[in-house]
């Protein structure tokens, strides 16, 4: 995922994580989780192939099954972070997986979208949500979107979400539709695709949890929800996962990465050294409910 951004901000800040981890005698997978067509934000292809990643390493390093393994992600990473966890009781059993920390998590983009819609710095996400769906789900965009939703999704298309979230300041998801749909969440194929990538509604995980985000202004970190995020922190304790659970005050997205960085270390060091896995449960409010949005 880095290959061509090494001079980005974002790209350095992962890059001087990893050599945190390398540094301290880990092991590093970095799967290309998103695939050759970057289907972004598509829950069981990102697990699939983060797990498929571990599996690979391991063979290439000739690791035995019995390696401690440890999943970490932020944002765009949380997603085959959490849906590994979720996948990996049944769909990679044989791997030791101790531990999933997931930050900054899109728990249910029919709540993300709104909140991203009209907004100065991440709008670019609403495009790209239809970019990665349509590539994944195979459905027809020209079907519903407007003469300005196929311009923004043809300039967006071959870009990764970093270089574009803020250029478009005041993009609305209705401004991407025609008539007679007033907005993404009005379209069929689209409604279906986000209720088919909810979290929580893959699996549960057979290890502890980190979770956390950011609240910068009393709904979340100004691109993820944090009472979605607690709503998952919730699902999984009632579960029984071992989850801890922290909501960043303050801070916005691109700030939280860095207590989530902090803590999610702390975390996968105890899980690695053995250590028994605290719970925030007790105190995990109840969140928002996760039931998927009804298909028009």
């Amino acid at each position: 995922t880095l290959t061509g951004h090494g001079s980005s901000r974002t790209a350095l800040f992962e890059q001087a994580v990893i050599t945190g981890y390398l540094a301290a005698g880990y092991s590093v997978v970095v799967p290309d989780y998103e695939g050759e067509d970057l289907a972004w934000a598509v829950g069981r292809q990102s697990a699939h192939a983060a797990l498929d990643g571990i599996r690979a390493a391991e063979a290439v390093l000739s690791l035995p099954a019995s390696t401690p393994v440890g999943m970490i992600g932020y944002s765009g990473g949380s997603v085959p972070t959490q849906w590994g966890a979720e996948l990996a009781p049944r769909y990679a059993p044989e791997l030791n997986l101790v531990g999933a920390a997931a930050g900054g998590l899109p728990v249910d983009l029919a709540h993300n979208l709104p909140y991203v819609s009209g907004s100065a710095h991440w709008a670019g996400v609403i495009p790209a949500l239809i970019v990665a769906y349509q590539r994944a789900y195979g459905f027809d965009p020209d079907t519903f979107l407007s003469d300005r939703g196929r311009q923004v999704v043809g300039q967006v298309e071959s870009n990764c979400i970093g270089n574009f979230a803020s250029d478009y300041p005041g993009l609305t998801d209705a401004e991407m539709v025609r008539a007679p749909y007033t907005s993404l969440l009005d379209v069929p194929e689209v409604v279906a695709a986000i209720d088919d990538n909810i979290m929580g509604s893959a699996g549960t995980p057979a290890v502890p949890v980190l979770l956390a985000v950011g609240n910068v202004d009393g709904t979340g970190d100004s691109v993820m929800i944090a009472d979605d995020v607690e709503g998952l922190a919730r699902e999984y304790c009632d579960r029984g996962v071992a989850v801890s659970y922290d909501e960043y005050a303050g801070r916005n997205h691109a700030d939280a990465f860095f207590p989530f960085q902090a803590q999610a270390t702390q975390f996968l060091t105890e899980r690695f050294a053995g250590l028994a896995a605290g719970s925030d449960c007790d105190a995990v409010g109840p969140g928002n409910e996760l039931t998927p949005t009804p298909v028009p």
